[in-house]
């Protein structure tokens, strides 16, 4: 194996640097893929098996979500002291085979299971990503490293979309895809296997990459509640900036859920339709925001600036408030659409900063661990709880024909509260700045 390598020090980051950021980044549109490919099918699902609304937005949410949040936190505390890229290889393998396996799902039980195996999979690769990323690169790069492998997302939907749209496309008649050595199955049991296939080739050439030497030693001899310390004292700062970005998380994961379905139970769209459509603003809105987000992140960051990126968040959730508002009740695609590509700019903004934000604020040897703290609350939460609560006011309150409405809900109500928890961290943050970070230097 090569040399371990660290660049914290360097002006210029090498070539193996940038080649470790994109795998990651690739690894990243996989995991995003094999997590939303199974809103494209949700219908499809929901006939088949003969599962409610409320019952599908579990599946998406909190079947995922609550394993991918506590498998993260014994995760993050091993990415802090094992080598990365075993690690990761291991889960990358176990996500992208239980994504295979949600391909036999033969009930409501057998279906969450196999969503439980790919969150808990998951759990693993974005701490384990930032960890290894900020070992490679300088600060100044940091954030550019950051700003490819938050490309991850945007990138995936388009995938996603477009091998749905591909898939379903070779669907007979009778909605049957026959694959080699498989034979005939329904196409959205095809596609979870399709889907998760390339991971296991993926997850071989994770073991081919060199270990990055850390920027500061293992956290082998830190206790055991050291993080719970330093949240204890800096709950004001973290954990709320932490719960403002799970409430942007939240909405984000509700369009990404049920965006497909409404597309073709409300307005009549085909699926083949609807992933043409998908791909487009996964594409063009995803990059966009995540284009916008890592400008405007390395432009304040290397300015001394970093703490108003708290101001964009900010903005951002004004916009997703208008956007809960713009939704409800809309009886047009056209401006259902124009909602989604604000949504779809948002969501990929907000992801962008929001990680690049939270390593410079946290000490080095703690990242691993509150980089999973912060995806506990995010994922565990945020994208649990919004494809849920989208299910439950379409099952309960509006009706399955009128997801619009529940979307819409979920979205401003989200939105207000991400309004008040931003607006307390700015005025809390900049006295954790003055006292803890050194903003030419970081932590």
């Amino acid at each position: 194996m090569a040399k371990p390598h660290t660049v914290q020090s360097a002006s210029k980051a090498p070539l193996s640097a940038w080649l470790l950021t994109l795998l990651l980044t690739g690894c990243y549109v996989l995991s995003v893929i094999d997590r939303n490919i199974i809103s494209f099918v949700a219908v499809d699902i929901k006939r088949d098996l003969g599962i409610s609304d409320l019952q599908l937005g579990m599946v998406q949410g909190f079947a995922f979500s609550i394993f991918y949040a506590v498998a993260g936190l014994p995760l993050g505390w091993a990415i802090d002291r094992f080598q990365r890229r075993r690690l990761l290889a291991a889960a990358l393998f176990v996500w992208s085979g239980m994504t295979m396996l949600c391909g036999a799902a033969q009930s409501f039980l057998t279906l969450a299971i196999g969503r439980v195996g790919v969150g808990a999979g998951e759990a693993a690769l974005t701490p384990g990503s930032y960890s290894m990323m900020s070992d490679v690169f300088a600060k100044s790069q940091f954030a550019r490293a950051s700003a490819i492998y938050s490309l991850g997302p945007p990138l995936a939907a388009a995938g996603a979309a477009g091998l749905s749209g591909f898939v379903l496309s070779q669907a007979g008649a009778d909605g049957t895809v026959t694959l080699p050595f498989l034979g005939t199955l329904q196409g959205w049991r095809a596609l979870f296997i399709i889907a998760g296939a390339p991971g296991l080739v993926l997850a071989a050439i994770l073991l081919l990459v060199s270990e990055p030497a850390r920027s500061r030693p293992a956290a082998a001899k830190d206790g055991g509640d050291k993080l719970l310390r330093f949240l204890a004292i800096n709950w004001r700062t973290h954990g709320m900036f932490c719960i403002a970005v799970m409430l942007s998380v939240l909405i984000g994961t509700s369009y990404s859920a049920w965006v497909p379905a409404t597309l073709e139970r409300t307005f009549g769209w085909n699926k083949v339709e609807i992933s043409k459509l998908l791909a487009v603003v996964g594409l063009v809105c995803g990059i966009s925001g995540s284009f916008i987000g890592g400008v405007l992140s390395s432009w304040l960051i290397a300015r001394d600036r970093a703490i108003h990126i708290l101001y964009i968040g900010l903005g951002c959730a004004v916009v997703t408030l208008i956007c809960g508002f713009g939704i409800s009740g809309v009886a047009s695609s056209t401006l259902f659409l124009i909602t989604l590509a604000l949504a779809g700019v948002i969501h990929p903004l907000v992801m962008m900063i929001s990680p690049t934000f939270l390593q410079i604020i946290t000490p080095a040897n703690l990242r691993g661990r509150m980089t999973a703290a912060f995806l506990f609350i995010n994922i565990g939460v945020g994208s649990g709880a919004g494809p849920t609560l989208v299910g439950f006011f379409s099952t309960y309150v509006f009706g399955a024909k009128a997801l619009p409405s529940a979307l819409g809900t979920v979205s401003a109500g989200a939105s207000v509260l991400a309004l008040a928890a931003y607006f307390y961290v700015i005025r809390k943050m900049p006295a954790y700045f003055s006292s803890n970070l050194d903003t030419k230097s970081g932590v």
